[in-house]
């Protein structure tokens, strides 16, 4: 219960103080004096309301309304440039935005059947009767009732919902389990595949295991063939040699037609020297007179013909020794 309250720079009021006495309390005054600012002092401590800065005096200071309560308990809200603040039994309560302390709520304990304002209608005169029952419920504590009732009727009212909504998706639930019903053979299909499947495993098991084995039987076989460089060697060799004897083949038919060209010269020079040896002879005969040099310059020539000759059948010794020496087995 508020014993008294004491109000600094709140709109008309410098500083106020205002004992309250037990029972109904009464402020009386001509108009403009301040008594409806009195009440809006004891709703801004209350409710933390009206907010902004309107109710501050003109002139300036800290505002601050403190109220006293019987029980000791003392409660004091301020606002200034800087401060803006509860203070409950000394302690400072900050950072309230539009929020009320709870310590504020639970030491007032104040609500709107403590204040009555100007004009208003007589108390509870006026009200109707559910808002009289209301009154005296919330004076006495038989609201509880009424809020039990109420949160049972809001309960009951959410539960037939839950229920409803439940029933509904139940009934959705129950037709898709419908087009479901071909999962009772689904385990015997699945069975049955984990069987084929595993055949399958074994079978390709199987099959791994014998490309094992081939892959192993390769490598043996490819073991056997680890001497190919060499033997490309040889076959190089060979290549070698097959080209020294094919130009040795070409010297030697070059050799064969120089051998018969020799032998159509020596035919030639044969033919010649008859030759001669008639026109010698006629000479003798007939004494036709022969111009010596000219027989010089022919016996000149076949000179050369027969160190060509020559030449050739040293060559066509040569070669025949060479036949020889190939057609000779080796040891």
């Amino acid at each position: 219960m508020l014993s008294k309250v004491i109000i600094d720079n709140f709109q008309s009021h410098r500083h106020t103080e205002l004992d309250f006495s037990e029972g109904i309390n009464v402020v009386i005054g001509t108009s403009d004096t301040g008594k409806s600012a009195i009440c809006r002092a004891l709703e801004w401590v209350k409710s933390n309301r009206p907010l902004g800065d309107d109710f501050r005096s003109d002139w300036g200071g800290d505002t601050s309304v403190e109220l006293q309560l019987t029980d000791g308990n003392i409660v004091k809200r301020i606002k200034s440039d800087r401060v803006n603040m509860y203070v409950v039994n000394g302690i400072e309560l900050r950072a309230l935005g539009t929020d009320i302390p709870e310590e504020v709520t639970n030491i007032l304990n104040l609500n709107a059947i403590n204040f009555h304002h100007q004009l208003e209608g007589a108390f509870l005169l006026h009200n109707t009767s559910g808002e009289v029952a209301k009154e005296f419920n919330s004076a006495i504590n038989l609201q509880i009732i009424d809020e039990s009732i109420s949160r049972a009727s809001s309960y009951i009212r959410t539960v037939n919902q839950d229920i409803k909504r439940e029933e509904k998706a139940k009934e959705n639930f129950e037709g898709k389990l419908e087009s479901y019903i071909f999962i009772d053979n689904l385990e015997v299909k699945y069975n049955n595949l984990e069987r084929i499947y595993n055949e399958l495993i074994e079978i390709k098991e199987q099959e791994l295991s014998d490309i094992c084995d081939l892959v192993v039987l390769s490598n043996k076989e490819l073991e056997k063939y680890n001497n190919l460089d060499t033997i490309e060697g040889r076959v190089k060799n060979l290549q070698g040699n097959n080209s020294e004897l094919e130009k040795k083949v070409f010297k030697e038919e070059v050799l064969k037609n120089l051998i018969e060209v020799s032998i159509g010269i020596e035919q030639k020079v044969k033919y010649l020297i008859n030759v001669l040896s008639i026109e010698n002879s006629v000479k003798e005969y007939i004494g036709i007179n022969v111009d010596i040099l000219e027989l010089k310059k022919k016996e000149s020539g076949l000179i050369g013909l027969k160190d060509e000759i020559t030449f050739i059948k040293k060559i066509k010794k040569i070669v025949f020794n060479r036949r020889k020496f190939k057609n000779t087995p080796k040891s």
